[in-house]
């Protein structure tokens, strides 16, 4: 546990004396410094002492650790207050101000570099997000997919919703005020059967699609305006409804606006 806890605050634990003394020794004007001291602890206890996970899910990483991530961020003033502390000695003992303070902040970043090179390295990784693949949507945008935002952004309103096709989700739920029937982090949002009904049938939805078939119930209850698919994933069917009309395209995307009159089960047969 204690090389846990070191590792986990890293420079931050030079503070550490200094927080249970805030805690333990307080004064009539270390009012403050008492509170910040008790969220760092508490922060760290709630971590170490109870899981949240959302109900149904109990493989899902545990989201006590927030309350650590929380508290590591207030540490960090018990730990400059000791660097602080560190500086005046060195400068009283003769050494130069701008030296001591160069020698401090240097070792302090040396310190703090094996941690920060690490996050950045992660978050290179395009293949490390989920123990799964990163799309590509969420590295960068291609022209046509920008193309595809620009018309949502002008000729959606906000709330429509968007059934997005492959590659489209994340660019739609951050670049339009438009809502999508599944989106990230949904799961946790409802309760699971309601999620795995709806995801059920999204899945259904796109697997008739590529059979050329239309699923209108689902559009219909779900209240879907737009329909966005790629063309080398999704498709488009041979025959599609006359309640879908295609009202954008260019080389890798289209998009099909949801009349609600005349909207039918399955697209009409072959």
């Amino acid at each position: 546990m204690p090389i846990y806890l070191v590792g986990c605050l890293g420079l931050r634990v030079i503070g550490v004396p200094v927080i249970f003394r805030a805690i333990f020794r307080p004064d009539r004007q270390s009012g403050l410094r008492f509170v910040l001291a008790l969220f760092v602890v508490i922060g760290v206890l709630i971590t170490l002492t109870y899981r949240i996970v959302p109900a149904g899910f109990a493989l899902f990483p545990n989201n006590s650790g927030w309350f650590f991530a929380q508290s590591k961020y207030v540490a960090w003033i018990f730990a400059v207050e000791v660097l602080q502390t560190l500086y005046q000695r060195v400068v009283v003992r003769g050494m130069r101000p701008p030296l001591a303070a160069a020698g401090i902040t240097a070792a302090a970043v040396a310190l703090s570099v094996p941690a920060t090179v690490q996050y950045f390295a992660l978050e290179s990784d395009r293949y490390r997000l989920w123990e799964k693949p990163l799309g590509k949507e969420l590295k960068s945008y291609s022209l046509e997919t920008l193309s595809v935002i620009d018309f949502l952004t002008k000729d959606a309103q906000p709330g429509d919703v968007v059934l997005p096709g492959d590659n489209l989700l994340a660019p739609i739920l951050a670049l339009t005020k438009c809502r999508v029937p599944l989106g990230d982090f949904s799961q946790f949002a409802v309760a699971q059967s309601d999620y795995s009904q709806r995801q059920t049938a999204e899945k259904e939805f796109w697997r008739a699609w590529r059979l050329g078939k239309v699923r209108g119930k689902f559009l219909r209850e779900v209240g879907v305006r737009y329909v966005t698919v790629s063309k080398r994933t999704e498709g488009i069917p041979a025959k599609i409804p006359a309640a879908l009309s295609k009202v954008f395209e260019n080389s890798e995307f289209a998009v099909f606006e949801v009349r609600r009159k005349g909207l039918t089960g399955t697209a009409p047969k072959r």
